[in-house]
Parts: C-alpha cells; structure tokens; sequence
C-alpha cells in the first residue's frame, strides 16, 4: 500500500511539474509582411517602371509563417512560407506578380533576449498577370504572356527578428524581423527581396 501511495505521489509530483512548465517544442508564428523586390529581369524591371509612370499604382504585401521546433533556448529549426504580392497598375494597364518560397532552415538566439538570427534554404517560384490597353487591337486591356517567365528554383533567406514573448509574462506578443530573400529564376537570372514582417506566435 505504501508503494502505491508513493508511486502515485510521484506521478503527480511529475505530471505538475509538466503543466507548470511553459516550454513549447513546437511554436507557430504568422502575420503580414511587405517589401521591397529587385527583379533580375530587365524586362520585368522596364515594365514595373512603364506602368507606374503617370500616376500609376504599386501595392506590395504578403504573409508569412513559420512552425518552429525548440531544440534548445539557443537554437532552433523550423517550416516556413512566404507569399508576397506586387501589384502595379494605371487605369488599365497592369503588372501584377505573385511571389512565393517554402523555407527550412534555422533560428540562432546568441543572447539571452528574443534577438535571432535565421538563415534558411528557400524553393519557390514567381507568377507573372500583365495586360495593356489595346494589346489585340481592339482597344480593351488583354493578358499577356510575359517574356520573363520564372521557373522554380532554390535559393536562401537571411533574416534578422526579436520576439517580444521571449523572457516575458505575456506570450502572445509580436515578432518583429526583416529579411533578405535570393531566388534564382532560370536563365542565370536571379530575385532578391527586401522585405519586413511582423508575426503573431501560438
């Protein structure tokens, strides 16, 4: 009787020492992002600048998220998507591009803040919507079948964010991180993408 009084006391020592222990192997993050894309195309550079020029419009946002397994306080590996759009237009002109990447790789905490630096291998590719007025010659915008298509490709992600829930009561607080995407795009052509995002962790 002893015995099974003591193994159950020890099961529940144990079993309160997991609940009341805050540590998460597994962590999501998600949230908005936006950006600045430098297009390895000429082509598809001159036609950002034509359709802008003259009052044109340029809106570039996106999401991102990342699942992240806590190996350690100081390390960290983790899943992720970006996808970030680039809308340009005039009256009824366009150039609308839809850039997106899957992402493994992993975070490094050098300090003992929610500072992290992350450097992650990227594979994603780029959808390219273009139209002009009077394209078929019948005054109305048509689509077009850019000569710059992008292929699928691998490339990399460096980043740079500080979690806010890190050492702190509340744990559904922002982070906050800027990064820098390269992305290569056939035809020894390469993107690279400046952009910044802020998540919300579960």
């Amino acid at each position: 009787m002893k015995k099974i009084v003591a193994i159950l006391a020890l099961m529940i020592c144990f079993s309160a020492g997991l609940f009341a222990s805050e540590y998460k192997f597994v962590n999501f993050e998600v949230g908005p992002m936006t950006g600045f894309p430098f297009y390895g195309a000429n082509e598809l550079y001159d036609e950002v600048q034509a359709v802008r020029d003259d009052e044109g419009v340029r809106l570039v946002f996106g999401a991102t998220g990342d699942m992240r397994f806590d190996l350690m306080p100081e390390f960290s590996l983790y899943l992720g998507v970006d996808i970030l759009s680039d809308f340009v237009w005039n009256k009824s002109d366009y150039s609308n591009h839809l850039d997106y990447t899957f992402f493994f790789g992993g975070k490094v905490y050098p300090t003992n803040t929610g500072f992290s630096v992350n450097i992650a291998y990227g594979s994603g590719s780029r959808s390219d919507y273009t139209g002009k007025k009077g394209a078929n010659n019948s005054g109305v915008t048509a689509p077009q079948k850019p000569s710059y298509a992008a292929y699928w490709g691998n490339g990399f992600k460096l980043g740079f964010e500080y979690d806010f829930s890190r050492n702190s009561n509340f744990k559904h607080m922002p982070v906050v991180g800027v990064y820098w995407k390269n992305m290569p795009r056939g035809k020894n052509l390469r993107d690279s993408t400046l952009s910044f995002a802020a998540k919300l962790g579960f």
